[in-house]
């Protein structure tokens, strides 16, 4: 029962990739291609295609340009990437205590990583799942770290442009001199 069980969890997670893989293939393909005949869209597109102006080719604004005004807070992309990356150190934080006890076990071929019939008790269980929550609260707060300092580093650089834009400007206006009547 146990050995079905593992099995079945890495079928799972392996089809659980592939549709999100292939959910993000068809996201992309559909943003980038548009029908070549407005007629032939279905109703709901033909109506927002319809009540868009003929030049804009997005019916949604860009991200970037609804959120230009707002900072964004660290503390949501943290969330996001650690939630996000948890099943994938889940499955490496896994694999990475298989192989721990591959190698102290003498390398027995009853151990071997992803086909060892071997049941994991409740404790190693709970260690794997705690183990994987902290790599990937690392790995979020790494990945909102370098993101908040990216952004910081382009607002510094955008002020400092628009002060070289401000002095070059007012060099290259001429100063009122005080001879003139």
């Amino acid at each position: 029962m146990i050995h079905v069980a593992r099995g079945a969890t890495c079928r799972l997670l392996a089809l659980l990739s592939l549709a999100a893989s292939l959910c993000f293939a068809a996201n992309a393909s559909a943003e980038t291609t548009t029908p070549s005949n407005p007629s032939s869209a279905s109703p709901a597109s033909s109506t927002v295609a319809a009540s868009a102006s003929p030049t804009a080719s997005p019916a949604l604004p860009e991200l970037s340009e609804v959120n230009e005004g707002k900072p964004e807070n660290p503390f949501y992309r943290f969330e996001i990437v650690s939630l996000g990356s948890y099943p994938i150190t889940l499955f490496y934080v896994g694999l990475a205590f298989d192989f721990k006890r591959y190698s102290d076990n003498g390398f027995d071929s009853a151990y071997v990583p992803l086909f060892s019939d071997d049941s994991l008790t409740d404790s190693d269980r709970w260690v794997r799942l705690g183990a994987a929550l902290c790599v990937s609260c690392v790995v979020g707060a790494i990945d909102a770290i370098i993101h908040d300092s990216k952004v910081k580093a382009a607002k510094r650089l955008r002020a400092a442009e628009a002060d070289a834009a401000a002095a070059a400007a007012s060099k290259a206006e001429p100063e009122p001199s005080a001879a003139s009547p």
